[in-house]
């Protein structure tokens, strides 16, 4: 599976971001394979409005089945969900372990966003 993890670096020891629109970018992991890629997100943190939106799109263009974050707002888990991802959120750990709980089935999808738009 191909799976999105919103970090707020670009190192692989990184934390989880908080806000999925906000975060430095996304690392772009398959797990079956362990390969995983930094995707930056620079384009929709410099935005004043729509952030999320526009990661969303981002993460829906580069392949990602599911998303792990801290939280997400209304408007970017629509559009993840008009694209066919699953989302993961209320997530605190790191990128590393994000994946592990993934991999062992330690995470529930959820069914809608979890803060309202413009949350913090």
């Amino acid at each position: 599976m191909i799976l999105a993890v919103a970090v707020e670096s670009n190192d692989k020891s990184s934390p989880v971001s908080e806000r999925f629109g906000r975060g430095a970018g996304f690392f772009i992991v398959d797990t079956d394979s362990g390969d995983m890629d930094f995707l930056d997100n620079s384009s929709s943190v410099a935005r004043a409005h729509g952030a999320g939106v526009q990661a969303a799109k981002l993460i829906a263009e580069s392949g990602a089945e599911a998303v792990i974050v801290g939280h997400i707002g209304p408007g970017a888990f629509y559009t993840l969900e008009a694209a066919g991802l699953k989302v993961y959120s209320d997530y605190t750990g790191d990128l590393q372990k994000a994946i592990e709980d993934f991999k062992s089935g330690q995470l529930n999808y959820v069914k809608a966003p979890d803060v309202s738009g413009h949350w913090r």
